[in-house]
């Protein structure tokens, strides 16, 4: 068995023998350099496993050749021991400084040798193994990226290849249906097509978006957007099904929630309609109860059912991907990917998603994301953006060229209550507010009230505040 290549270097023969005879007696290669300059031709010519040096020899010194070998990138992990007749500490240190990895005194102990090198070579060997254990994780990792980088590409083909054919399907059972010559057995075949067709259809995206996430691939568009309007967006859409499953749903949205933020709310969407979707599947009595709070940018959303809940056993798994609880399983509905999604989306956005369940009683995720309120200059990019994408070209010209020198001057004459009425709901991004006030000088300057709602309907408040801020 092979045991270890040992170089020793060293200018004094009666060391040589003694150290050979050592080595040699317990199976190592052993190889002589008898001055520095031979011990680096030696180490380039064939690399050992280990290097004993002597520290006293002529023309180049122990320390001097350590640090030649370890400045060399193929020679700067052998270990090196040290070999001296001085037991002071100050020659211990310089070796160890110089990439000594241990020390050996004269006269040699055979037992104290063999424990020294055999323990450096040990530890050469596991960092080797571990290195090469490195490299192969991340020759596994890049195998592994490609693997989903491929996967990823195959199912967006796939699910462009699909999606294609079953919006057909879908578009023409919606033409079919306005047939008034359909029979209710007619009717309730489409139905079952339709339905099924939208599952599939609801699988093919949800397959989709995992895909993205596991490559890599998803990110965030963040932009200034109406919170507020989402939410209510979300209430209407599913207050028909809690009146369909005889259910009661509330929205608590506090006063001071600000309207307007700034994250991605496409993905704050889907967040909410999928767990909003999963506590009405899950609840036959009571209700679903969506409560939400803001504190200097951190959005905390609770959604809570009195549904059917989830047993303790199975939380810890909701959100892996293809895992249905025993309540999923035997609704027969979903792919076990809505919540997986959920929280990728909510992690993208600085947050997260979480659950608490007593089952039969209630079952609350709560989501928590980081939604800055968002600046005037965010909102009007963001209304500019909207303005260029329906067309008008317009929606490009600077806001400094909004107001004329004489709407400046009216809107200056204007007395301290009505500038500061104005003044207070655009300096908080409320455009609603800011409208009414608009709205409360008609009576003092009918043109003026109108310029300014024409402004302020698309947010751009920032030449008006400029007049405002100074004179208020």
């Amino acid at each position: 068995m092979y045991v270890g290549n040992i170089l020793i270097v060293d200018d004094t023969p009666g060391n040589l023998d003694l150290l050979i005879d050592i080595l040699e007696t317990n199976d190592y290669e052993v190889r002589v350099a008898r001055s520095g300059k031979r011990a680096l031709a030696a180490v380039a010519a064939a690399r050992p496993d280990l290097i004993m040096l002597d520290i006293n020899m002529p023309e180049m010194d122990g320390y001097e050749v350590c640090r030649r070998l370890k400045q060399d990138p193929d020679s700067h992990e052998i270990p090196v021991i040290f070999l001296s007749i001085s037991d002071d500490v100050i020659d211990k240190v310089t070796a160890f400084r110089a990439g000594g990895a241990d020390y050996v005194t004269k006269p040699f102990q055979a037992e104290e040798v063999l424990a020294r090198v055999e323990n450096q070579l040990k530890i050469s060997r596991l960092q080797r193994e571990l290195v090469l254990e490195r490299e192969d994780a991340v020759r596994s990792r890049e195998a592994a990226l490609e693997a989903s980088r491929a996967k990823s590409a195959f199912l967006a083909n796939m699910s462009h290849e699909l999606r294609t054919p079953l919006n057909g399907i879908l578009g023409y059972v919606q033409l079919m249906e306005r047939d008034q010559a359909l029979t209710d057995r007619q009717r309730e075949n489409l139905g079952v097509i339709t339905r099924s067709g939208e599952h599939l259809l609801a699988l093919i995206n949800d397959v989709l978006s995992l895909s993205k996430i596991e490559a890599g691939h998803a990110s965030l568009n963040p932009r200034a957007f109406d919170l507020l309007n989402l939410l209510r967006g979300i209430e209407e859409m599913f207050q028909m099904r809690a009146a369909t499953q005889g259910l009661s749903l509330a929205f608590d949205i506090p006063l001071d929630l600000p309207r307007f933020v700034t994250g991605d709310d496409g993905k704050l969407r889907q967040i909410l309609i999928n767990l909003l979707g999963n506590a009405f599947k899950f609840t036959e009595h009571g209700g679903v109860r969506l409560s939400i709070s803001w504190s200097g940018g951190v959005t905390r959303v609770l959604v809570e059912d009195t549904g059917k809940g989830i047993a303790a056993s199975e939380l810890e798994g909701v959100f892996e991907p293809f895992v249905q609880t025993e309540s999923g399983r035997q609704a027969g509905e979903g792919t076990g990917l809505g919540l997986t999604i959920s929280r990728n989306f909510a992690r993208l956005m600085d947050g997260d998603i979480s659950v608490e369940s007593l089952p039969g009683v209630r079952t609350v995720f709560t989501v928590d994301l980081m939604l800055p309120v968002a600046s005037l200059v965010d909102l009007r990019e963001e209304v500019r953006a909207v303005a260029m994408e329906n067309g008008d070209a317009s929606a490009s010209a600077p806001v400094a060229q909004s107001l004329s020198d004489e709407t400046r001057a009216r809107l200056a004459a204007l007395g301290p209550v009505e500038r500061a009425a104005l003044q207070s709901p655009m300096m908080a991004g409320d455009r609603e507010a800011a409208l009414r006030a608009a709205s409360a000088i008609q009576h003092i300057d009918a043109a003026l009230a109108e310029e300014l709602t024409t402004l302020i309907r698309s947010y751009q408040f920032d030449d008006i505040l400029d007049v405002l801020e100074d004179r208020v």
